[in-house]
């Protein structure tokens, strides 16, 4: 996943890779459960760890809608989350699982 097209993203593809581009239109989770060949996901409760939060905010840039912030700042996974898990790759700090 990235933020917008790039050099990088384009060597990605052209090696046979895919990008997730996030600040194109599109929703990121329907993507990644019905375009990625061979993407499976257990539809599970995503929690998140606030002692390994950041408060970076890259997960919210998937704009899913079963994810936003507390007034602490600290993200929080609603009741509507599919589990597709690409808020917990977007997390660098490891604090979604």
């Amino acid at each position: 996943m990235a933020k917008t097209r790039d050099f990088l993203t384009a060597k990605v593809a052209e090696m046979g890779g895919y990008v997730v581009i996030l600040d194109e239109p599109g929703d990121v989770c329907n993507f990644l459960q019905s375009r990625i060949t061979g993407y499976a996901y257990e539809k599970k409760k995503y929690v998140v760890d606030p002692d390994l939060c950041d408060k970076c905010g890259d997960c919210l840039k998937t704009k899913c809608p079963a994810i936003s912030p507390t007034p602490l700042g600290v993200p929080q996974i609603l009741n509507n989350c599919t589990g597709c898990g690409a808020c917990a790759l977007l997390c660098t700090r490891g604090a979604i699982r």
